[in-house]
């Protein structure tokens, strides 16, 4: 039966509960869709539209600001992030780029094309950067997740970003299964199970609406 977590939707909220653990504690999307009994389509269809309550302030525990907006004003923040973002969804999409440094068929990670030193014109960090980029990368490739329909490229690498980095956090700050994913029965601060909770009162007093 449908439930209530998502209107309108075929997928019940047991199954819907089931893809929200996966969504926190960095399950292949493959396996989060095996586990609810779902298509993998539909799987990651919930996983993306999941990401966007992650910039709520009930996550701000596993995003901790960087001190340059400490004493900025939101609007400022804003507008320097979407131009950091853009700089880096330049870099993050050339996939022939990083295929053929991955392949091994350049020796630097940085290109001569490459748009990073724009913004970052030390070495360190355009390494920093990169490493962001390719973080991002690594993570994506776990999940299986590809291509996304959006045509603002900085918001698909901030969402991408936001994504990996706070379930790296909680993934982090869990115990852990024999097999190495996280346990579900670790409720200490933090932790993956926190915030799979924290997404389930999200979606308590919001249902999710995917896009």
């Amino acid at each position: 039966m449908p439930g209530s977590l998502i209107p309108h939707s075929k997928i019940p909220d047991a199954a819907i509960r089931s893809i929200v653990w996966g969504f926190a504690s960095g399950a292949p999307k493959a396996e989060v869709a095996e586990r609810a009994g779902i298509t993998a389509k539909a799987a990651q269809s919930v996983m993306l539209a999941l990401r966007e309550r992650l910039l709520e302030p009930a996550f701000y525990r596993w995003n901790e600001p960087g001190d340059l907006f400490v004493s900025r004003d939101v609007h400022f923040r804003d507008t320097v992030e979407r131009v950091v973002f853009e700089v880096l969804a330049a870099c993050y999409f050339n996939k022939r780029c990083f295929s053929n440094y991955r392949q091994g068929r350049r020796a630097a990670r940085l290109c001569r094309s490459c748009t990073v030193p724009v913004l970052f014109e030390d070495t360190p960090t355009q390494d920093h950067a990169l490493g962001f980029i390719d973080t991002i990368h690594d993570f994506y490739a776990h999940l299986g997740i590809g291509g996304e329909r959006r045509k603002d490229l900085s918001r698909v690498v901030h969402l991408r970003w936001q994504h990996t980095m706070m379930v790296g956090r909680a993934t982090a700050a869990s115990g852990k299964m024999p097999d190495g994913s996280a346990a579900f029965d670790d409720e200490r601060p933090g932790t993956a199970r926190v915030l799979y909770e924290t997404l389930l009162a999200s979606l308590t007093r919001e249902p999710l609406r995917r896009g």
